[in-house]
């Protein structure tokens, strides 16, 4: 997959130490706007500071529908940037604005399959918990679920089974998110997707 915002940049294959891209991701575009000044590099470690206390603890304005429709190419990008740059501060900022945690770019890809393919649980969880789509597929059909199992990133593959991702969902090369990880050899997240379902459906969530 060529890149995703750290996905096959990876989204996560630019340069550096990144790992490698999720299956067939397009290149990642140049961040805009508000991001667009943004020099940290795509594997920033999760913020535990001010960041982190606004997940803990600052509830952002929550935006009006029309708001939400109104969000532009421009907005969209920034809040796909922020996530792929694991930067929480803009991603609540532009939330706040009433940019749609759903927008997309060309490529179909969304800030959750950005933050879920980079590893950024941190940003992941706030998606999750502000009503992001767990399901939401690029252009190829991918979900972030895909991404996240495809570069081995548990506690996200963890965070996104609890909230309902789907473990079946098949992307435009058939393939399920499972799949991705036994194409990598990743069994310890083969292991984790058997023990997030399991204790989803102890947890009363419905995994398909």
């Amino acid at each position: 997959m060529p890149g995703v915002a750290r996905v096959h940049g990876t989204e996560r294959n630019t340069h550096e130490t990144r790992p490698p891209p999720p299956p067939h991701s397009p290149q990642p575009q140049q961040a805009s706007g508000a991001a667009a000044g943004r020099a940290s590099p795509p594997h920033r470690p999760i913020l535990l500071g001010s960041s982190r206390r606004v997940l803990m603890g600052v509830e952002p304005a929550q935006p009006t529908p029309a708001a939400a429709a109104a969000t532009t190419a421009e907005q969209a990008q920034d809040l796909i940037d922020a996530a792929r740059y694991d930067d929480l501060e803009d991603v609540v900022t532009l939330f706040s604005a009433g940019v749609s945690l759903d927008s997309k770019d060309s490529q179909g890809r969304t800030a959750l399959h950005m933050a879920s393919a980079n590893g950024h649980l941190a940003v992941v969880e706030y998606l999750i918990q502000n009503g992001a789509n767990v399901n939401a597929t690029n252009l190829e059909k991918n979900t972030p679920l895909h991404w996240a199992c495809l570069n081995g990133h548990i506690e996200v593959i963890k965070a996104l089974i609890s909230a309902g991702a789907s473990v079946s969902a098949l992307n435009s090369h058939e393939k399920t998110p499972m799949d991705e990880a036994v194409t990598k050899g990743k069994m310890d997240v083969i292991d984790a997707i058997g023990a997030a379902v399991a204790q989803a459906e102890l947890d009363g969530v419905t995994v398909s």
